[in-house]
């Protein structure tokens, strides 16, 4: 699962930033993550360190924002991706539909 995502950020990552201006990253402004998971500061609540909310598919072609803590603080990358190519990450796939289904952030569990 880390490994198909490292793939995924790293290709996308380099292709943000091809045009000059980039935009390929998520403003969490646009889709704010939930109060709960972003409570890092060890108040109890156990904080995910992998999160993905799903913006939508078109032939196949899937298109969602992944989030990744680091350091406490949230990096948002927007990807888009295969079916076929998703189909290998079940974690994923399961992450995603659960996003899909509540229209809200879900953990890569």
């Amino acid at each position: 699962m880390k490994t198909l995502i490292s793939l995924i950020l790293t290709v996308s990552s380099s292709l943000a930033f091809a045009g000059g201006s980039g935009g390929g990253g998520v403003m969490m402004d646009t889709m704010r993550v939930k109060h709960d998971m972003l409570n890092t500061n060890g108040g109890g609540v156990l904080s995910p360190k992998e999160i993905v909310f799903h913006m939508g598919q078109n032939n196949g072609l899937v298109k969602f924002a992944y989030g990744q803590l680091v350091d406490k603080k949230w990096q948002v990358q927007k990807i888009e991706i295969s079916e076929a190519d998703l189909k290998v990450d079940a974690c994923v796939m399961k992450a995603l539909q659960d996003s899909k289904d509540l229209k809200s952030w879900a953990e890569i569990k």
